[in-house]
């Protein structure tokens, strides 16, 4: 039996499929309606394709940068925390920040604050310093900027012995310049380089000794509160402040401090050496005196600046800073609140007010 074909050759039934351009036969309406809804069925999905696949000129930027910024930005955060590290605690280590300076400069060291240990101007700190100022190739003198109303005489001697090592160990001139206070144990330091400058307006002296405390015997009687201290050795307690004291103890404790304080006068005479001046009674009195008076006295030698005298006195204007950097205790000891660490924080405190009333100081304040 032959199968009944159309005329191009196709079954019969096919015409739906008879698009090509060869054909002559027309497609019919019903074909062409049949065909137009098939391709909006198809062209949703068209469209959904097309969104997911279309590229851009972009696109392989894109992805070089995201696969460049994986790879980057954990050796960027691990190179910025040793960064970090090294700011907090020593910037001189720094390639662009070392302090090992060739060309001809005048160095200094900063003396702030309150002169005692663990502070800006602890000896530990300071007298490394002034050493590596003046080790300092190009270093042609060190200058030390003083702003401290005194503090620990221990601590004030080891500086003062420690410049006039440095005097003789290096030949350079070492200087001290004043600014806004340069009193007691501040003043017991300067007296020990070449020269002692200061502005106008700068409080200078109380070459004296101090020792202050608080006595609540009378305050304990009244509130009915016993103090309870139990030592071995007779005179432990003697600067307990819920305790009265002796006449003997007093005495004890004056001797003390006069023996310091005439050490403190040795130093600054050995210091200053001719150009005090002579047969004046308050000069060791504890006074503190403005600049002008200092100079008539001579507990200085002028007036003048950090820059004045890198260019006057050493002439080098070049200033190198070789302060070492503020200690640094970390964010858990600053910003923690545990009970651990509120805890240390008043044992801590409670030790510095004990070391600042029982501790002769050589301070322009109590």
């Amino acid at each position: 039996m032959t199968e009944k074909r159309n005329p191009d050759g196709t079954p019969p039934g096919d015409d739906s499929l008879n698009t090509s351009p060869e054909s002559d036969a027309p497609m019919s309406d019903q074909q062409a309606m049949e065909l137009s809804k098939q391709l909006r069925k198809l062209e949703p999905k068209l469209d959904h394709w097309l969104k997911v696949n279309r590229g851009s000129i972009w696109d392989g930027p894109a992805k070089l940068l995201a696969q460049f910024a994986k790879l980057v930005l954990p050796v960027t955060y691990v190179l910025g925390l040793l960064l970090f590290s090294v700011l907090v605690t020593d910037p001189t280590k720094l390639p662009w920040m070392d302090k090992e300076e060739t060309e001809e400069h005048t160095a200094y060291v900063d003396l702030k604050g309150a002169i005692l240990t663990g502070n800006e101007a602890d000896a530990d700190r300071l007298i490394p310093a002034m050493e590596k100022a003046l080790e300092a190739e190009g270093s042609e003198a060190l200058v030390v900027r003083i702003n401290s109303p005194g503090g620990s005489p221990v601590q004030s001697d080891r500086m003062y012995q420690a410049i006039q090592e440095f005097r003789e160990e290096y030949g350079k001139p070492i200087y001290s310049v004043i600014e806004d206070i340069g009193a007691s144990g501040a003043y017991y330091v300067a007296a020990g380089t070449d020269g002692i400058y200061a502005n106008r307006s700068s409080m200078i002296g109380s070459i004296g000794v101090i020792s202050s405390s608080f006595g609540f015997t009378e305050l304990m009687d009244k509130l009915g509160v016993e103090r309870r201290t139990f030592t071995a050795g007779d005179n432990k307690d003697m600067l307990d402040p819920f305790h009265k004291v002796s006449p003997a103890i007093e005495d004890h404790w004056n001797n003390i401090l006069a023996s310091t304080h005439e050490t403190f006068i040795e130093r600054v005479k050995e210091g200053r050496g001719d150009v005090l001046a002579e047969n004046e009674p308050d000069l060791f009195s504890g006074l503190i005196w403005d600049a002008q008076s200092a100079l008539d006295l001579g507990l200085i030698d002028g007036m003048g600046s950090l820059r004045s005298i890198a260019s006057e006195l050493v002439g080098a204007e070049e200033l190198v800073d070789y302060t070492p950097p503020k200690p640094f205790k970390g964010f858990s000891g600053g910003l923690g609140i545990s009970a651990e660490g509120i805890e240390q924080a008043m044992v801590g405190s409670f030790s510095r007010i004990q070391e600042s009333l029982f501790t002769p100081s050589l301070s322009a304040t109590p």
